[in-house]
């Protein structure tokens, strides 16, 4: 008998081991992903601070245009890795802003100069310089703090989400990653307002119509969304509003194997976004079975005309990307982002802010494909082809025919106007910061 005890606390002890080592590689792969991103977000704002210094010095039209080229580079790799960071329940709204500012006023710029139009901007770049050196003071102190413990990031994303979720526990110092960045938006907020002109608005969302929703109808539509399996008995509440794209309210759920955070708007209760603090498990799933679990999902909370584009590996999780599709025209800005575990298929992470966008842009393409691929380099092997909505070379919506192909043996993405056959992006290798393209329809015929 006691042989027998003894063996059975021995297994015991060994797949608890086993559990221990599993998580602690899990965290190491987070905080490894988290570190390369940070260190690229650093980068390129050391890069955009440069070359905004030396812009300001600059007087040739070659100068000026290479300079102008590669801030508006910095700019939108910088909004990409901050993206990356478990940064997702911390409003940074100014920061955001103010690359945001960057690259498309940098871009108009390069448009302008380019065109043969002259344009006094040394004001404005000035200012921006100035902004883009206070956050790359702010960001070594930040890179100190790196050194602080082998986990840093996970555990800002887990001292973030705990504050998302309710307080911290009693006695617990504030994370000073957290205070940096705090002290980061507070500290952009106190500099000048240089109102920088943009060559578009920022995109406006369209708050649902209809009365406010009581707590009951809140706690009621995020109980749907989530499901009545993966809910249980957990209590569901209201944390309080909250301020994004529309208004809305946040809400939590502390169950026995994770908490969920979702913020839902104030007017017709539709979940905007939400995130799972759970550890993902051994996968179990294929890459294609969590993306169908995705899609159904989706269609199972009335949104089934959302087809997916965009997909990438995360360790044991699937993130893709949804587009909204009305016939044969994908419309990119209207799109919902899910992390799905591929443990059991659940979904971890749900950003839906896209849904909220208005469409007004013209969806009858006045050139055909054959008409549009003529305008490519005749190098360019086009594998396939698709009429998307998305953003064009000046920042505003267009109608455009999104043609993949290989040159050199490289991958390109071309993107030309369904209406006055104009080049208005290139893009080489990944189109959405290291998610794969989903393929679409085929070449056209006939060439290309």
């Amino acid at each position: 008998m006691n042989r027998v005890v003894a063996l059975l606390l021995s297994i015991a002890l060994l797949w608890g081991y086993g559990l221990h080592l599993q998580r602690r590689d899990l965290l190491i792969q987070r905080e490894n992903d988290y570190r390369r991103s940070f260190q690229e977000l650093a980068h390129h704002l050391a890069g955009l601070e440069d070359q905004l210094a030396r812009i300001l010095a600059a007087r040739s039209k070659e100068q000026r245009m290479l300079l102008l080229l590669g801030i508006s580079h910095d700019a939108a790799r910088a909004q990409g890795k901050l993206s990356q960071l478990p940064l997702t329940v911390l409003s940074l709204e100014r920061t955001k802003e103010l690359l945001r500012q960057v690259g498309e006023y940098t871009t108009g710029l390069a448009f302008d100069l380019a065109s043969g139009k002259e344009e006094d901007a040394g004001w404005t770049l000035r200012s921006l310089w100035q902004k883009a050196r206070f956050i790359n003071g702010e960001m070594e102190k930040m890179q100190a703090h790196l050194g602080d413990g082998p986990n840093r990031l996970v555990e800002l994303e887990r001292v973030l989400m705990t504050g998302a979720l309710g307080p911290m526990d009693a006695g617990e110092p504030a994370d000073p990653l957290a205070k940096d960045l705090i002290m980061l938006e507070d500290g952009l907020g106190r500099l000048p307002d240089e109102r920088v002109p943009l060559p578009s608005p920022e995109p406006t969302y369209v708050e649902p119509s209809g009365p406010e929703s009581t707590e009951e109808e809140l706690i009621r539509a995020a109980r749907d969304f989530l499901g009545p399996k993966r809910v249980g008995d957990a209590p569901l509440t209201v944390v309080g509003p909250s301020q994004g794209e529309v208004p809305t309210y946040k809400l939590e759920m502390r169950g026995q194997q994770e908490r969920i955070v979702l913020e839902l708007t104030r007017k017709g209760g539709q979940v905007v976004w939400m995130i799972s603090d759970r550890i993902i498990a051994e996968r179990h799933l294929s890459v294609e079975e969590g993306m169908a679990r995705g899609t159904a999902f989706l269609s199972s909370r009335g949104l089934a005309k959302l087809a997916p584009v965009f997909r990438a590996d995360r360790g044991n999780q699937v993130a893709v990307i949804y587009a909204a599709k009305e016939e044969d025209v994908y419309i990119y800005p209207r799109q919902v982002r899910l992390r799905i575990g591929l443990d059991n298929g659940d979904i971890t992470a749900y950003e839906a802010s896209g849904l909220f966008l208005p469409t007004g842009v013209d969806r009858q393409a006045r050139l055909t494909r054959e008409e549009a691929a003529r305008k490519l380099h005749p190098a360019l092997q086009v594998t396939n082809c698709r009429l998307v909505v998305t953003v064009g070379s000046r920042r505003d919506e267009i109608l455009a025919y999104e043609f993949c192909g290989r040159m050199e043996d490289e991958e390109y993405t071309v993107y030309i106007n369904a209406q006055n056959g104009r080049e208005e992006r290139i893009s080489r290798g990944d189109l959405e910061r290291g998610f794969r393209r989903l393929s679409g329809e085929g070449p056209p015929p006939g060439g290309q």
